[in-house]
């Protein structure tokens, strides 16, 4: 009975916010398409930004492609990214990118 009313009495007291207030940042999407699709952009692989949320978007390249792009938020964050893929052999690839943020 008393380990319940302790259980209890911690889970009642934990505070709601823990655990999201540090590091928000790092979940803005660095491009327009994928925050228009609300950070989804893991189905589609057709961006050279894809492998930012999978690196194995980078073996999906069938072509060279390059990314440009730069994304102004309404509570003044900046948000700039290049990148750059291309194959290698049959299931391989690479890329490589650099995403820039201000806020």
């Amino acid at each position: 009975m008393m380990t319940a009313l302790i259980l209890a009495v911690c889970l009642v007291s934990i505070d709601p916010n823990a655990g999201t207030a540090g590091f928000d940042f790092l979940r803005i999407a660095p491009t327009a398409r994928e925050a228009a699709m609300g950070g989804a952009a893991v189905a589609g692989a057709q961006s050279p930004m894809g492998f930012w949320y999978s690196p194995a978007h980078a073996a999906e390249a069938e072509y060279q492609r390059a990314h440009l792009g730069y994304v102004n938020y309404v509570a003044g964050i900046h948000i700039g990214s290049a990148a750059y893929s291309q194959p290698l052999a049959l299931d391989k690839g690479i890329g490589v990118g650099i995403v820039y943020l201000n806020s």
